[in-house]
């Protein structure tokens, strides 16, 4: 699930590989077209995990079967670019205020960070097999392993801030949609 700055919503349909939009005249989710399928294109993904929107307009997708991100930009969905790396795994991505972009690499257990221009610079971790990733208001990384039973928060420099046991404790952390 995804949300632009323009509220709408959008969600990864990771059965059919397709990016569906909220359509609020018609109360329901629409295909993006152009984007999605199953495959290995450009435009095509295999097993896709996470999506999100960054502030810019850009809508990255965790390609993971492809090991790659794809990056459209909204709302024309042209190709922006593709993010690969050596062997990893993309399982989710999470993008802040300022267009950083974390991706859950659940393959080498890391969190991966790349600057606005989609180049790399770090890796945090280690991790249990990371899946589900976000960023609050305050630039705060939040990893979910899988198999654990705790949050794991990193502040924006991958060091430990805290860990998170019930969802209470990161109320009021992120900014309103």
């Amino acid at each position: 699930l995804a949300v632009d700055d323009r509220g709408r919503i959008y969600i990864l349909d990771a059965a059919t590989a397709r990016i569906k939009r909220f359509d609020p005249c018609d109360g329901k989710f629409v295909t993006l077209p152009c984007v999605g399928g199953i495959g290995s294109g450009a435009r095509q993904f295999r097993t896709p995990h996470g999506i999100a929107i960054a502030p810019s307009g850009d809508l990255f997708v965790a390609d993971t079967g492809n090991q790659r991100v794809v990056v459209y930009l909204l709302p024309s969905l042209a190709l922006r670019r593709v993010i690969t790396r050596e062997n990893w795994e993309p399982w989710d991505v999470a993008v802040t205020l300022d267009c950083r972009l974390f991706v859950s690499d659940y393959a080498n257990g890391v969190v991966h960070r790349f600057d606005k221009r989609g180049q790399w610079r770090e890796a945090y971790g280690p991790f249990v097999k990371p899946t589900a990733i976000a960023v609050d208001a305050h630039c705060n990384l939040y990893v979910i392993q899988e198999g654990q039973k705790d949050v794991v928060v990193l502040d924006e420099h991958g060091k430990l801030v805290r860990t998170i046991s019930v969802a209470e404790e990161a109320k009021g952390k992120f900014c309103p949609t």
